[in-house]
Formats: C-alpha cells, sequence, structure tokens
C-alpha cells in the first residue's frame, strides 16, 4: 500500500516541513495581522510627528522662532536678523507587550480563526495604550504657558475652561454645568470658535487639520442636540455632518472625532516598577478628570521608535502545556509643539456631577 503525499500548511513549496520553518512563517502571519488590527483602534493615527531611530534611545527635535521682515537701506549690509532656537527631547518608553499563553501549539499555528481573534486582540491592546499616551501628552502640551523659544511669546498650550461642556445627569447641577444637550451644544459651539481664534492669532497653519477629540458619549449628546433643537451645525447647502450616519460636521474647520482613548481620571504612575493599575503608562502621568476634550494639530505630538513590532514565539513548554507568544513594540511619545495642542475641561469635579 502507497503512503500518502503529505503537504504541510505552512511549508515553503515543499521544502521545509520542520516545526522551525512552521514557527517563522506563523511569526509572519501573527505579525501582519497584529499591524492590521492596531489602525482600528487608534484614533490619533497619522497625528503624531513620527521618527525612526537608527541609534539610541531619544531624538532631539528642533524648535524655530518666527522670523521677521522688513525693508533694507541701500547701502546697508545684510547680515542676519536675531532668532532663537531650541529644541525638544523625546525618549522612547520601555518596551510595549501584549502577550498570550495558548495551550497547544497546533491550535496557534493552524486554526486561523482561533489565530486571527487573538493576535487582532494583541494588535488593538498595543494601538489603544498608544493612543492613550499620545493624548495624554496633547494635554500635557496644552497646560504648558512658557514657550520653548523664548521670542515666540504666542507658541504656548491653551486650556478652555466652563462647566457647560459637559451634560450634567445627577438632578443638583453645580451653577454653569449645562442639564440640556442644547446647552452643551451651544457651550461647545462657543469653545470651539475662542479654540478656532487662537489658531489664527498664533499664525497656526490649518493645512494642519485640527482635530477635537471627545468621549463617544459627548459627540452623540451633541449629535442629539442637532436632532431634536435644529443646531445649525449641520453645513445644509454642502451637505457636512450627517444624523443618519452618525457623523459631526467640522465647526469653524476643526473637526470632531468620538473617542474611548481619552483617559478621564488622575494617572498616577512614579516609576516603571509600578504594578499598579497605571504601571502602563510609565511616565505618561496626567490629572485628566476634568479633561472633556482635546484638541490637535498634525505634529502637536512627536512619536519615535526605536523598534517596530516583533513577535516571539516560545518553544512548546512541557511542564506549562502551554506555548508563549508575545508582541512588543519599542515606541516612545511626547508633547512636541505645546501650541498645537488645546485642552477643553470643566472647573468643577465631573465625577460628582454625573457628567456625560
Amino acid at each position: 500500500m502507497s503512503n500518502y503525499n503529505i503537504t504541510y500548511t505552512s511549508a515553503i513549496n515543499g521544502s521545509d516541513t520542520t516545526i522551525a520553518q512552521q514557527r517563522a512563517m506563523s511569526r509572519e502571519l501573527l505579525a501582519n495581522e497584529i499591524l492590521t488590527a492596531m489602525p482600528r483602534v487608534r484614533d490619533t493615527l497619522g497625528m503624531t510627528m513620527e521618527k525612526t531611530l537608527m541609534a539610541g534611545k531619544s531624538y532631539d527635535f528642533p524648535a524655530t522662532g518666527y522670523i521677521e521682515a522688513g525693508y533694507h537701506i541701500p547701502g546697508t549690509e545684510l547680515l542676519g536678523l536675531d532668532t532663537t532656537n531650541a529644541q525638544r527631547t523625546i525618549a522612547v518608553d520601555e518596551l510595549m507587550v501584549s502577550h498570550r499563553s495558548t495551550p497547544k501549539i497546533d491550535k496557534w499555528l493552524h486554526s486561523f480563526e482561533d489565530r486571527q481573534i487573538y493576535t487582532a486582540g494583541m494588535g488593538e491592546a498595543l494601538g489603544l495604550l498608544m493612543d492613550k499616551h499620545v493624548l495624554i501628552e496633547a494635554v500635557k502640551g496644552a497646560r504648558l504657558n512658557t514657550p520653548l523659544v523664548t521670542t515666540n511669546t504666542d507658541a504656548v498650550g491653551t486650556v478652555i475652561t466652563n462647566n457647560g461642556l459637559g451634560l450634567d445627569t445627577d438632578g443638583s447641577p453645580t451653577a454653569g454645568f449645562s442639564t440640556t444637550a442644547a446647552g452643551v451644544a451651544t457651550n461647545w459651539r462657543a469653545a470651539l470658535k475662542t479654540a478656532a481664534e487662537n489658531i489664527k492669532r498664533k499664525r497656526l497653519p490649518m493645512n494642519l487639520k485640527p482635530r477635537l477629540y471627545i468621549p463617544w458619549s459627548l459627540y452623540y449628546t451633541l449629535l442629539e442636540a442637532v436632532d431634536t433643537n435644529g443646531l445649525s451645525f449641520f453645513n445644509k447647502d454642502f451637505h457636512s455632518g450627517s444624523i443618519e450616519t452618525g457623523h459631526m460636521p467640522e465647526i469653524y474647520g476643526i473637526e470632531i472625532q468620538g473617542t474611548n482613548n481619552i483617559e478621564r481620571r488622575a494617572i498616577i504612575q512614579a516609576s516603571v516598577s509600578n504594578t499598579g493599575t497605571d504601571a502602563t503608562f510609565f511616565h505618561h502621568n496626567a490629572d485628566l478628570s476634568k479633561t472633556l476634550g482635546i484638541l490637535m494639530l498634525k505634529g502637536a505630538v512627536a512619536t519615535v521608535k526605536a523598534q517596530d513590532i516583533t513577535i516571539e514565539i516560545e518553544d512548546y513548554s512541557v511542564s506549562r502545556k502551554a506555548q508563549l507568544v508575545t508582541a512588543d513594540y519599542f515606541v516612545g511619545h511626547g508633547w512636541l509643539r505645546q501650541e498645537y495642542c488645546m485642552e477643553f475641561a470643566t472647573a468643577g469635579d465631573p465625577a460628582t456631577q454625573g457628567l456625560v
């Protein structure tokens, strides 16, 4: 009786049927699936200034002041105008890791449906954490009122405070807190007008599309206000925004993006060795308990990358009857242009106000 001709799923052209080859091919599959999943949860994707490091663990980004202009007097020598420069150093954080132990190597290598579920989860976990770090850094930049370049007095962050930016739902509102969706929408429109004026006054480039990030609960509160009160948030002539699709229009040239990635709480992380709730935030510390919105222009935050995503598959552990798979990224984030950052916040404590 003849033997079957066996085809191995992970063998390249049938030339290598070893478990090492299967593991190598699986790493490629895992990496592609994880990288595909990451953008789905990264609301700030494309909004940061990215630098891939060839060596070292940090990068010095230049900061330059405005260069003025004037009239030339015939016969005088041009010697160059006085300018002031500075720099902002952004370092990579500790290694960002997502990991899972699976009980059977064959299940991981060949059960495609099962594998894709977990690889998507690992990719989303890495993407969510990166996004939260970026938004925290934008808030930190918004709160700075000392410019990097001393001659650029307008190159500082902006914090717009208004209790009415959130919907108070606890039944005993504090003065200034909004109790209706229409009130929230009216206050946001005024706040975004102030933000747009700041962008213009600071001579910030509008081609770097300003984007406001707000929690989804607040996003749909604004949509509700438009739907029930007919507030003129939607441009009927150019079909900007739609209740049907749940899409907010631009307001004063500012794009509005709903997100789950704003940590509306105080994040306290003294060191990377901390194993508590905030251990994954490393040095991205900030009190966001009063933060309701974060506005960024592209380049407000910098991302430095020392290593692309790496997938490692451990040899099967007999003692544990399992195999460990890890996905890690070596990146760091930091505010870069504080004048590109704005925070929208309440003065009171939203936690005690039932604030949406």
